[in-house]
């Protein structure tokens, strides 16, 4: 196991290393991807084409509408269980949608309806899963004065709900509450105290955070969990647990800023021991198949960078499986590229569900991600959707449908 890095500078030459590593595979990826397109669909769209090779048929909408199914039942028009995610939720593409936080008001953190609203009408097709990031899980869990809603108190829940309702009314996708707690990411003036892993200040601009005890841990464990109760109660098919963009869990999971000597720093398996109650402690709330997990092993956003990331995500990725959790969602920026892909198809020998990649440097990592196998699911932003994502193919095999936008289409 990797142990933690001695110093700051030792990280910060693994991240400058990673960054030229970047760098010179950023310069072969155009041939690599150009392998897997098809050349008269590409010569004839005016942005990028996809050549996702799917691992599996999709299932047809009608039992899509059906939440009661489950693993193993008879009937043949029942997808099999690897046609679902979690076993329950079944899929009729490939695409994922991130939704941006909607919130209008910093110090009630209550969801915008409208604006998530009008983010899920953004597709039209129904059938895929869509995410809404960056939900707090407590009133000190968003520290920046960016738009995120919460899911703490019973006005925001109430909202929740509404918002479910609208939605559902109007698509048949599958919906996820990404649950975030920002750790140290917290900046003076949005709240008063921020907790971390460590003592150590971000920048000069951030609060100095608390390091958490035992007991700090213990009660946000708890908030976790009563989040999740919460999402699922408003109407969430299930939840995703964020433990990837510099945020709290990451800065306990990752050798850089976790400098504790505690049960909760030194080697991985000790890192990863705060972030593992907390999914035990959902899965419990909520079951498996209702569960998964957000990393970025890759990036170092917000100064979060591990000495072996590749060791990480092994050990994650086998307790991960162990647990049995629903899927994986690996992304940022850095995930794009071969190695990085490579590292992430790996973790299909300890893990059997699904793995989602979005965030990558471009549309074209994201066919490569699909053609070397690190990926079921791939995904966008809703902020992507009015400038990148306005014509697009995906060729499967033979097939080719099409997955259409407000203001432009992604065929697949």
């Amino acid at each position: 196991m990797a142990a933690p890095s001695s110093s700051a500078s030792a990280a910060d030459t693994v991240a400058a290393a990673a960054a030229a590593e970047d760098t010179a595979a950023a310069a072969t990826s155009t041939s690599e991807i150009n392998s897997c397109l098809s050349a008269e669909i590409y010569s004839s769209l005016p942005v990028v084409t996809y050549a996702l090779q799917h691992r599996y048929e999709w299932s047809s909408p009608a039992v899509a509408a059906s939440s009661s199914l489950t693993p193993g039942a008879s009937s043949s028009s029942v997808p099999k269980p690897e046609h679902m995610l979690g076993g329950i939720h079944a899929l009729q593409h490939s695409l994922v949608m991130l939704v941006n936080p909607v919130s209008d008001d910093l110090e009630t953190r209550i969801p915008n309806v409208e604006g998530y609203t009008s983010s899920c009408l953004l597709k039209e097709e129904d059938g895929g899963l869509v995410i809404f990031e960056s939900i707090g899980i407590s009133k000190n869990s968003l520290g920046d004065d960016y738009h995120r809603s919460g899911i703490w108190s019973e006005d925001q829940i109430s909202i929740w709900k509404t918002i479910m309702q609208s939605v559902k009314a109007k698509k048949n996708d599958i919906y996820f509450a990404q649950l975030t707690h920002m750790g140290r990411v917290a900046h003076p003036g949005v709240i008063s105290q921020a907790v971390s892993s460590t003592a150590k200040r971000l920048s000069d601009s951030h609060l100095t955070p608390v390091a958490l005890t035992a007991d700090g841990i213990h009660h946000i464990v708890q908030c976790y969990k009563t989040a999740a109760r919460s999402a699922i109660d408003a109407g969430f098919h299930g939840v995703e647990i964020n433990a990837g963009d510099g945020f709290l869990l990451e800065q306990f999971l990752k050798d850089r800023p976790n400098d504790r000597r505690d049960e909760f720093g030194g080697d991985v398996s000790q890192r990863s021991s705060f972030f593992l109650r907390v999914i035990k402690d959902v899965k419990k709330e909520i079951g498996a198949n209702r569960l998964g997990v957000k990393f970025t092993p890759f990036d170092s956003i917000h100064g979060c960078t591990d000495s072996d990331a590749v060791d990480l995500i092994n050990y994650l990725g086998m307790v991960m499986g162990e647990m049995d959790i629903a899927y994986l969602h690996f992304t940022q920026t850095r995930v794009g590229t071969r190695d990085r892909l490579t590292a992430i198809s790996h973790v299909r020998n300890v893990f059997l569900g699904k793995i989602v990649v979005t965030g990558a440097p471009n549309q074209d990592a994201l066919c490569l991600a699909k053609q070397i196998g690190a990926a079921d699911l791939t995904g966008y932003s809703t902020n992507d959707v009015p400038y990148l994502y306005s014509d697009m193919v995906i060729v499967d095999g033979n097939r080719r449908e099409t997955v259409r936008f407000k203001g432009g289409c992604w065929h697949k």
